[in-house]
């Protein structure tokens, strides 16, 4: 029997990240931000999809990358956490992953307990794709914090 899960690919800093397929709503292009003033700095702000408000976050700024300017390849991903949806900005997504568990290493020891939002590192060929746990990427008080954004 096969430990095979599928995981959507996509770019970050010219880095492969992948995130469980399973929490994805939907994938789409970069639409109107409207900026919230006084949230955290990686909150981009709010859209309106489809007659919800949805949060918006820059990926690279909640995992402390360097920031990029959206181009025509950038994708919002709208991923379920709890009951909440939320979308991540990133800078392409690439394809659909099916990745075998063995193939999957747990991650390096982090000094943060707030950096657990990796869940391992895949093996691919040659590559090595950053499996990104989207339920562990805020602390509970941050998930408070982006609530209050939207009531």
């Amino acid at each position: 029997m096969s430990d095979l899960k599928k995981y959507v690919g996509f770019k970050l800093a010219g880095e492969d990240f992948a995130v469980d397929i399973m929490v994805i709503e939907e994938i789409i292009r970069t639409i109107n931000i409207t900026p919230i003033p006084r949230s955290p700095d990686y909150v981009l702000g709010i859209v309106n999809l489809r007659e919800k408000v949805i949060p918006i976050v820059s990926l690279r700024k909640k995992l402390n990358m360097p920031l990029l300017v959206d181009d025509d390849d950038t994708r919002v991903i709208i991923a379920s956490i709890g009951d909440r949806r939320i979308g991540f900005v990133v800078d392409s997504v690439s394809e659909v992953l099916s990745i075998n568990g063995s193939d999957i290493d747990a991650t390096p020891c982090v000094k943060n307990q707030s950096e657990n939002h990796m869940e391992g590192i895949a093996r691919i060929g040659t590559a090595m794709v950053v499996i990104i746990n989207v339920t562990n990427l805020f602390t509970q008080s941050e998930i408070s914090e982006i609530e209050a954004l939207i009531e």
